[in-house]
């Protein structure tokens, strides 16, 4: 069975500077990234689009982008990102939440059940 797996994790990144997270999803990404598999990320800010970047750029892996409104919704950053790999994005998932219900929810729980969904 190919791997389904979900990227999504902290909003904020400038703690570390770029190269780092290279390393860390060549570290443990990577082995992961056959043509088979299946990534779904979410479409935030924050490690979301530093994912994208690598995951579009190092593999061949399908990339699925799940946003908990629309992409129009989200941060200036995410939107650019999702624009520039946007080749390799196999599809975009809009779940068309009410705004105030995925920002006092959080874009995990969003993430969670949009994934459960595009990986069943």
């Amino acid at each position: 069975m190919p791997l389904t797996a979900a990227m999504t994790g902290t909003r904020s990144t400038g703690h570390h500077e770029i190269i780092w997270y290279g390393d860390l999803f060549a570290t443990y990404l990577g082995p992961w990234t056959t043509p088979d598999a299946r990534f779904c990320i979410g479409g935030a800010k924050g490690v979301d689009s530093p994912s994208l970047w690598w995951l579009a750029k190092k593999s061949t892996s399908s990339l699925v982008i799940v946003v908990p409104g629309t992409v129009e919704q989200q941060p200036a950053e995410a939107r650019q990102a999702i624009t520039r790999c946007r080749d390799r994005i196999a599809e975009v998932v809009e779940l068309r939440a009410a705004r105030a219900c995925w920002e006092s929810a959080g874009h995990s729980h969003s993430l969670r059940t949009a994934t459960s969904t595009v990986a069943s």
